[in-house]
């Protein structure tokens, strides 16, 4: 799918909104758990656009956020991640009807596959603990922000998103 000019400057605000909540307005906690609301725009590009693009993307936007905020050194494998979660958000919202159950799978599946899985692996390797010492802080932040991420997602998917492509905006 070619985009449109009016796609690709949305994409870019996109891409600068999840670079911003990612990186800047992030809650870190120690050093293996951060907190954001970067999700919450991964979720506007994969309802907006197809899978290859919000593939895209969320890799873009990865890897501009640690070119930009490094707060390390740069890693692919989280640009991997993120192309991933990219994938498992636009494969259950693009063109699809809100459901609360698509939301509940997409959460479930991004906690088990790329914050557990993929990212405590990831960290493993970049500061040399082990992946079972890595994972039990990130189950328990995964466990207590489900329930909060999927609120936030649903109220976003079920009334912002109308709203905007109402007015337009996307």
């Amino acid at each position: 799918m070619k985009l449109t000019t009016k796609q690709l400057v949305i994409m870019s605000i996109l891409i600068s909104m999840h670079v911003i909540l990612s990186r800047t307005l992030a809650i870190h906690i120690g050093d293996i758990i951060r907190i954001s609301l970067a999700f919450l725009i991964t979720a506007i590009m994969a309802t907006y656009f197809n899978l290859a693009w919000t593939i895209i993307a969320c890799g873009v936007a990865d890897f501009l956020a640690a070119i930009l905020f490094p707060t390390g050194t740069f890693f692919p494998g989280f640009t991997i991640s993120a192309m991933i979660d990219g994938f498992i958000y636009s494969i259950f919202l693009y063109r699809k009807q809100f459901s609360w159950w698509r939301i509940i799978i997409i959460k479930v599946l991004s906690l088990i596959i790329i914050t557990m899985g993929l990212n405590s692996y990831w960290l493993s390797l970049l500061i040399g603990k082990s992946y079972i010492v890595l994972v039990i802080p990130r189950i328990t932040e995964g466990l207590i922000m489900l329930p909060i991420e999927i609120i936030l997602l649903g109220v976003l998917l079920k009334y912002l998103i109308p709203h905007l492509k109402l007015r337009l905006l996307i």
